[in-house]
């Protein structure tokens, strides 16, 4: 885990569990972990503290002040930070949140709600492995025990 997932996780949790007084230890998570990943991914010019007029659009639209801080702010910057090399935990936040909103122009209805199981598992373990589809919910998404 790299020092932006750190910041991301701390952000997030302090948002979902605590009060609008202590918005700002959030932000300052939020703010380090967006620094640290454009840093890390060759574009220190769009950082909080940068100054270049070519990134103030950027910098407006993401740094939005610990006062409107949201777990959509927070998820969103999080699955960009993670889509390239940790898609598996992006992917798991935005079946947790629903953010960000995706958009999927060859089909508007469909979104895979779980992985497959191996080959492997169905062939040497089929008594166990339940009659699913990418389609179906998993144990926590629609109740049921598979």
């Amino acid at each position: 885990m790299n020092s932006s997932a750190v910041y991301f996780v701390a952000s997030e949790r302090v948002v979902c569990t605590l009060t609008r007084l202590i918005y700002v230890p959030a932000y300052a998570a939020y703010v380090a972990a967006v620094n640290a990943d454009l840093t890390a991914k060759g574009g220190a010019g769009f950082v909080s503290t940068s100054t270049s007029a070519e990134s103030q659009e950027f910098r407006d639209r993401v740094f939005v002040g610990a006062a409107n801080l949201t777990l959509q702010n927070i998820i969103t910057q999080k699955y960009i930070s993670f889509f390239v090399y940790q898609s598996i935990e992006a992917y798991n936040d935005y079946r947790r949140t629903g953010f960000p909103t995706l958009q999927n122009p060859k089909n508007s209805v469909f979104f895979p709600r779980r992985f497959p199981y191996p080959q492997s598992e169905i062939a040497t373990n089929k008594d166990n492995v339940p009659n699913a589809t990418i389609g179906d919910g998993v144990w926590w998404d629609d109740g049921t025990e598979d």
